[in-house]
């Protein structure tokens, strides 16, 4: 869950079926797929997902901020494929909506 790691306070929690940052990406691959998390605040969403073939791990993650429910211009998009990188792209995400509804 992103709320373990992450300081998510002001965002409403409209999904967090995330995955653990603790343990092995490929013992979590089950678990991978689109919309594992979405978070609103003011009129911003984030959303991260899963876009790949979880069996083969080939893939990556999409983190999206959405203003307006206007999916077809995020205002913030971003990728990582692996968990290192995917904890730094989180953290630039919500660093980007807190400056956004500043």
């Amino acid at each position: 869950m992103i709320k373990e790691y992450f300081d998510i306070s002001g965002f409403t929690v409209i999904k967090d079926d995330f995955i653990s940052f603790e343990l092995p990406f490929e013992a979590q691959a089950e678990k991978l797929y689109e919309d594992m998390f979405q978070a609103g605040i003011d009129n911003l969403l984030l959303d991260i997902g899963w876009y790949g073939n979880s069996v083969t791990l080939e893939g990556k993650f999409i983190l999206l901020v959405i203003e307006d429910c206007n999916w077809e211009v995020p205002l913030y998009k971003a990728s990582a494929n692996e968990i290192t990188g995917l904890k730094t792209e989180i953290s630039k995400a919500l660093e980007f909506v807190r400056r956004k509804i500043q």
